[in-house]
């Protein structure tokens, strides 16, 4: 599937409109930065790309709680900065983050712990 239509079908799941799921996978497309991708397939994108698109497509579903083991593994440190900008909007957004991770400089450089 697209990129797109990775984030369209989960944001479906808790939409009753489909003005609403649409509005909602825009939204995510440009918060996650995904605007160059969106109708690329996303199994043949870079990894950390790859990774954007796994977090927008579960955020896509509301989720009050947002549970991460690991989400920077593999990740450069460009990629992991971004991760880490991303991961403290979708805190300030209301959703509880709660990650595992085994090295933390990368998130350390965006908050204050």
């Amino acid at each position: 599937m697209s990129v797109w239509e990775n984030v369209l079908v989960a944001a479906g799941t808790r939409q009753s409109s489909k003005s609403a799921v649409t509005e909602s996978t825009q939204s995510l497309i440009q918060q996650f930065n995904l605007e160059n991708y969106a109708s690329a397939i996303a199994s043949g994108l870079p990894y950390g790309v790859q990774r954007r698109v796994e977090i927008a497509r579960a955020l896509a579903t509301n989720p009050v709680l947002f549970l991460l083991d690991e989400p920077a593994a593999g990740l450069n440190m460009e990629d992991k900065a971004k991760l880490g900008k991303i991961l403290l909007e979708v805190a300030k957004d209301g959703v509880a983050v709660v990650l595992v991770e085994h090295q933390m400089t990368w998130l350390e450089l965006h908050v204050q712990i």
